[in-house]
């Protein structure tokens, strides 16, 4: 098939289709004059390719693991299981630091009830809440 074809089957544009292949993911393919033929193992690859980045994989650290191994054996276990247990750490990782992101947002939006604790809940790492005013005390509100 031609890249057109691929392209097609895939999801991924032509262009992309000549970066992987320019950064040695993807197998050269054959050459019919001066159009490329690919075959099933390309698409095969490319999804692979496609579904990695889908997982948080970036190119580049998928170049450096078709360096050590070609990607039409990437299903391999002695490659593939210490990369994914790795992307899963960082993205155990991320999601830690989007709960606490989250918590921040939390106080923030708890404090546009009481605008005298927006400055003290929406600072990075407080807990503590404000006491009240002397004049809040006298008046008998909180």
């Amino acid at each position: 098939m031609r890249i057109g074809a691929l392209a097609r089957l895939s999801g991924a544009t032509p262009r992309a289709l000549r970066l992987y292949e320019a950064m040695s993911l993807l197998p050269a393919p054959a050459r019919e004059g001066k159009y490329r033929v690919y075959s099933a193992v390309h698409l095969n690859v490319v999804r692979l390719i496609r579904e990695a980045q889908a997982l948080g994989f970036k190119l580049h650290e998928l170049q450096a693991m078709a360096a050590e191994v070609p990607l039409t054996q990437a299903l391999n276990p002695d490659t593939a299981l210490p990369a994914l247990r790795d992307k899963r750490r960082q993205l155990d990782q991320q999601i830690h630091e989007l709960q606490a992101r989250a918590g921040t947002l939390d106080r923030c939006i708890a404090a546009l009830s009481d605008p005298r604790l927006l400055t003290a809940l929406c600072t990075k790492g407080s807990t503590e809440q404000p006491q009240p005013s002397a004049q809040d005390a006298r008046s008998g509100s909180t």
